[in-house]
Parts: structure tokens; sequence; C-alpha cells
């Protein structure tokens, strides 16, 4: 098999094109965004045809060839593509016009550059809808790759990326025990996928989303704004001009209204968003006499923005989009889409919601959970808020997430991931390999943890004066039922003491009332258990980690490192099972108290001796005291021996020391899955 050294990650977006580059032999790997044209990071996904010389031209360079062609009869000897890539999976056309635009792409100076350095030792991972994975489009893909002259290449849910990219950002170990919802939202698709608290999840049933609810539909939204201007200040006769030529709409739909809608998002985020906004320039396309003036595209308001958002009337271009991805269209949205497609007003922010709420409700998604915005169309103020504002992120400041650069986020992930992926495969067989070695030392580590916990859940609810006070009272009340059995003097009272050891019916009282007050008082503080049960988590990680370096590879770290945090590797799963059915069900060991009740006995016989020597009967009530606070000393003395039996009857330290092992190399192993490594090792060995 050929080695792989780097990889590409390729985000092939509707609206615009990214390329980034990684070692892929190393642990951390560091990311360099390749410039395709000139320093821009990112090109615009177009083609302009110039059939008069037979070149095709992309990205930037298309939009300088189109200005720079000023007769109108050259202009019309030219054609303009865009919004071509969502629908490379059912229309040859648009699979054509796909590679022509990856074939200039590939003869970028800067690419070439670094496809020659990677020589036969690089592969690309290239982002796709997770739809895509099983609906063709991911193959398309791949084959429009392949002629293209890219290095081998194997396709990855644009999801994924991200979440590589945020791995090892913005996203801790600790954010990974609860689910993380990524939205990827970009020019033509939006998706949802879930990241399970505990593990990553990314089956194709674990996502959703949309193949037609993209940013484009808002270019379409500002192409007719700026129509309606002109139209307002009696520019006729240059729409009348601008009806006849096709290119001048394509370029205006698919480059100059996108970049006027980008202008306009970020006035939107900005300090001054109530503020008016113009444009920076008129709107011309041509020159001299030919050419054709649409005049400023300006914003009096950002209530006017909102009124056509939520009463967009597709053009006819956007009409032909929808009817492209019919077939795959979700039952949730069918309504937009069909009114859409009639001409009918539609609500594109309600549009929105609505996917925001049924993914949500449809991937299950559980209280506490993080989102985490990628792709460009995330830019949008309204957007980022409506998801603040779901039931499930509101009121947690950092509960939504996202980067300074979304529309890098995907290109960047994917260029990390086979060698997080590849290091991982590495690291879960020597797992296995070293499984007899690692276990003595995990059961160390979870006795001494298992002694530390006892301890300090012990102390938590000791300190507590309150509950001690309460406890008093029961264990006095139990004294009490003894001392009501004396129907004999003394001597009866001590039988009665030493029959509520052996659990009478006195002793079997008293235990549900303990065990109710403590329940209690584990309801009314689950916060404090929580969070120590968090630092206990996060200690028996670093002991694990620790172990990891020594015995299995003393370079780990990096995303590998909170991967395997993340993803519940040490074990902590089990222990929170422990903790939740200590908290839910206080049950001691059976014969705790009436061990107790026997030393109390004891001692009673030996209290009853220094008093028989004295003069007169024992004070009763002082002595009730005295020994109710006695016993509630003992019974918090036990109480450290009583937690640790019921967590052992959960789990053992063989069990546990087995499952952190079964952990680590589950986790390993969904890494590997995750990041297609045999995917990519295979298209590797068969080029």
């Amino acid at each position: 098999m050929r080695r792989i050294k780097y990889t590409f990650g390729l985000d092939f977006g509707t609206s615009k094109t990214a390329i980034s580059f990684a070692q892929a032999d190393t642990i951390n790997p560091q990311v360099v965004d390749v410039a395709i044209h000139g320093s821009d990071d990112r090109i615009p996904t177009c083609v302009l045809h110039d059939k008069v010389r037979d070149r095709f031209h992309v990205g930037d360079i298309a939009e300088q060839e189109y200005l720079l062609a000023r007769d109108p009869a050259e202009r019309a000897a030219m054609a303009f593509f865009a919004n071509f890539k969502p629908h490379i999976g059912r229309s040859a056309e648009h699979r054509e016009t796909a590679l022509r635009f990856l074939q200039e792409v590939r003869r970028a100076e800067r690419l070439v550059e670094k496809i020659d350095l990677a020589g036969s030792e690089g592969v690309v991972a290239a982002g796709c809808p997770v739809a895509w994975l099983t609906g063709g489009g991911a193959q398309a893909l791949l084959a429009m790759l392949k002629d293209a002259g890219f290095p081998p290449a194997f396709a990855i849910p644009e999801p994924v990326g991200a979440a590589f990219h945020f791995l090892g950002t913005q996203l801790r170990a600790q954010d990974f025990h609860r689910d993380i919802v990524v939205f990827d939202w970009g020019a033509g698709t939006f998706d949802m996928t879930v990241l399970r608290a505990g593990r990553l999840d990314f089956e194709g049933s674990k996502s959703f989303g949309s193949t037609v609810y993209g940013g484009r539909l808002f270019d379409d939204l500002f192409y007719q704004w700026l129509f309606d201007m002109a139209r307002k200040n009696a520019r006729h006769a240059d729409l009348k001009r601008l009806s006849e030529r096709a290119v001048d709409r394509a370029v205006l739909l698919g480059l100059i209204c996108r970049r006027i809608k980008e202008g306009f998002s970020r006035h939107l985020s900005s300090p001054s968003a109530e503020r008016p906004w113009t444009w920076a320039t008129p709107v011309i396309l041509g020159s001299n006499e030919s050419g054709i003036n649409l005049g400023n595209f300006f914003v009096p308001a950002v209530a006017e923005f909102d009124q056509r958002a939520r009463n967009y009337r597709a053009s006819e271009t956007a009409r032909q989009w929808l009817a492209l991805s019919l077939d795959d269209v979700a039952p949730e949205e069918r309504e937009f889409v069909e009114a859409a497609q009639q001409g009918a007003p539609v609500d594109l922010k309600a549009w929105g919601a609505r996917l925001i709420e049924t993914g949500l409700r449809k991937l299950e998604v559980t209280d506490g959970a993080t989102a985490v915005l990628t792709g460009g169309s995330c830019n949008w103020r309204w957007f980022l808020e409506h998801v603040r504002a779901t039931p499930l992120f509101a009121g947690r400041a950092g509960s939504v997430l996202r980067d300074d650069r979304p529309e890098l986020t995907i290109a960047r992930g994917l260029a990390r991931a086979y060698a997080v992926g590849s290091y991982s495969k590495r690291l879960a067989d020597e797992v296995e390999r070293k499984r007899d070695l690692l276990v003595p030392h995990l059961q160390a580590i979870h006795d001494e943890l298992l002694q530390k916990l006892c301890l300090q859940l012990t102390a938590l609810i000791k300190d507590d004066d309150a509950l001690r006070g309460e406890l008093t009272a029961i264990l006095k009340d139990g004294l009490r039922r003894s001392e009501a059995q004396r129907a004999r003097g003394i001597g009866g009272w001590l039988m009665g003491l030493l029959n509520l050891a052996l659990a009478d019916p006195a002793a079997e009282a008293i235990r549900p009332d303990l065990e109710r007050r403590l329940e209690r008082w584990l309801a009314e503080n689950r916060p404090k258990v929580e969070r120590w049960a968090e630092r206990f988590s996060l200690e028996a990680n670093h002991r694990v980690m620790d172990l990891m370096r020594v015995y299995i590879n003393a370079e780990i770290g990096g995303l590998v490192e909170v991967a395997i945090d993340a993803c519940g590797a040490t074990g902590q799963t089990p222990f929170e099972e422990a903790l939740r059915a200590l908290g839910g069900k206080v049950r001691f060991e059976p014969g705790m108290l009436a061990r107790l009740f026997s030393e109390v006995a004891r001692t009673m016989r030996q209290v009853y001796d220094e008093y028989i020597a004295q003069v007169g009967a024992p004070d009763a009530d002082k002595m009730l005291d005295e020994r109710a606070q006695a016993l509630t000393a003992r019974f918090f003395d036990a109480m450290p021996v009583a937690i640790r039996w019921n967590i052992l009857n959960v789990q053992t330290p063989d069990q546990w020391a087995l499952r952190v092992i079964d952990h680590l190399r589950e986790t390993l192993a969904t890494l590997v899955r995750v990041a297609r490594v045999e995917e990519a090792e295979r298209v590797s060995l068969e080029a």
C-alpha cells in the first residue's frame, strides 16, 4: 500500500470553493489554506466559457474576463454558469460544468505546487452533503475529481469536516459529554448532524437537512430586489437590455447580487445594523453606450429586508433549481418548495425555523446541547439569533459556537481528518496488544479514585448541619422505640436494643426513613454532586491518558487526546451510572445498620454497668440524646464503606479496567471510521 503523507481538504461549495492542505503523518497536523487565485483562500464557484476562443475561466478570473469583454457581441458569445454544484448527481449538464471548474482549479499554480510536493503520497478528502453518500452525488464528485487530475479522492460528509476542525479549536472535551449539533448551511444545502454525548455519531439516519434551502435563495431575493429598485428609478431601458442578455443576467445573479447579499449580511452583524445601508458603487454591467446601469442598491431600513425575506417569490431561475431537487425535498419543507415553484410568496425565515426545529426533534437532541454553526450562510445574524433563542440553547452563554471564518471551517477540518484517523488506527492496535499490561494499572487507578469518591461524597453529606440534625432525630426515634419495649426493667430494655441490632421491625422502620432523607438530600444537592462527578471523570481521564503515554505512545495529545476524553473512553460513563444509581435509590448494605446497632448495644452495656455502680437511675432522655448522637457519628463513619459497596455492585475494578480498554478502542475505531481511513487507503492503493 502506498504511504499517505499529505491530505487535501476540498470544500467544493455552491457559492465558494476552498482547499486546505496538511501533513497526514503527524499527531496534530497544521493546516495551510491554499490560495487558488492570487492571495484569496476561496474562489467563487463559477465558470465563464469564451466560445470564440473556446477557453474556460473560473472564479474571479471569470468575472475579469467578462468585464473586459465590452462589446455586446463579444459578450453574447460567452456563457456564464453558477449554482451548478447541488445538481451534479442528477444533471449531466451540471456535471460537465463542474468538471470544467475543477479542471481549471487543478491548474492553479499554488495547488500544483502542493500536489507536486505530495507526489504519490497525497489524497483528497472531498466534502459533500450527508445525503450525497447514498444519493449518488458523492460518486459523481469523485469521478469528476479523477477526470480533472486530482490526487486519489474519497468523500467525507461536510459536517465531519466541521467536527474535526472544532475538535481542536473551540470545542473542549467536556463539551462532548452532551450532544453537539452541527448546523452546516451553505449556498446550496442545509445539513444538521448530531454528535452524541459519549460518542461521535455520523450515520445517515442521524442527520437531517434540505437539498434546496440554501443561501442562493437569498441571492435570488437580492437579485429581484435590485430589479425593483431599478424599476422604481425608471431604468426601464436598462432592464429591457438586461432581459435580452442571458450572460449578464447570470453574472448579475451568480456574482454581483451574491456579493451585495454578503455585504448586507455583514452590515446586519455590525453595531450600525439599524442604520440605512448601500452598496458601495452603482451596479453596472458592461460599459459605454451598451452598458446596463441599474443604479445604486440602497436599503433604507432593516425592516424592508425582513419584509422581503418573509414574502419571497422565486425567480424563474430559482424555480429551475427547485425543480431539479424535487425528489430530495423533505416532507416538512414541501409546502415551502411547492409554493415557491408556483410563484407564491414564501417566508424564508419560517422555512429555516421549520428545518431547525424539525431537525432538533428528529435527531432527538438532549438538554444542555451545544450548537456549532458552519457554512457561509451562517453569517446571517437572524439565523444565529434564532438558533440561540431555541429552547435547547436559550439562556446559556457559549451554547452556540461559530468560527471566525465559517466558510473555511469544512476545508480545514477535512484536511485534518485522515491524519487524526490514521493515527488513531495505530493507537487502537497498540492498546489491544498491551491489554494485559494495562489492566492491573487501571485497576489500581479505579481503587484509588473510588476511595477518594467515597470519602469526598461522605464529607459533602456530613458537612450539612441540618441533615445531621434530622438523621440524629431519626436515630433517636429508633432508640425510643426500643426503649418502649422495656416491659421488665433495665434488663428488658437492653434485650430490646439487642433485638433491634438483629434487624427487628424497629430497625427496619428506621431504614426507610434514613434512605428517604438521604435521597431527598441528593436530589436537592444534585448540582454539587454532578460538579464533583465531572471533576472525578476528568481526573480519571488524566490518569488514563498518563498511562497511555507511558505504555502506548509518549507523544499522544492534541485532537486524539481530546477525542478520547470527548467520546467517554476513560470509563466515566459507568461511574456516572453508579452515581446516578446512588442518587436515585440510596440502598445501603443490608447488614450495615444491624452492625451499627450492635456496636451501640455493646456501648450501652458498658454504660449500663457504669450506671449500676452509681446511685440512682440513669437520665433516660439524656442517654437517648447521647446515644443518638454517637449513633449518627458511627453512621457517617460507616458511610464510605456503604458508598463503596453500592458502586462496586455496579462496577468492579476489573470491569472498569476492561471497559476503559474497550472504550479506548471503540473511540479510536470511531475516529478511524468517521475519518474514512479505510476508504482513503483503498483509493490510494488503487491509484
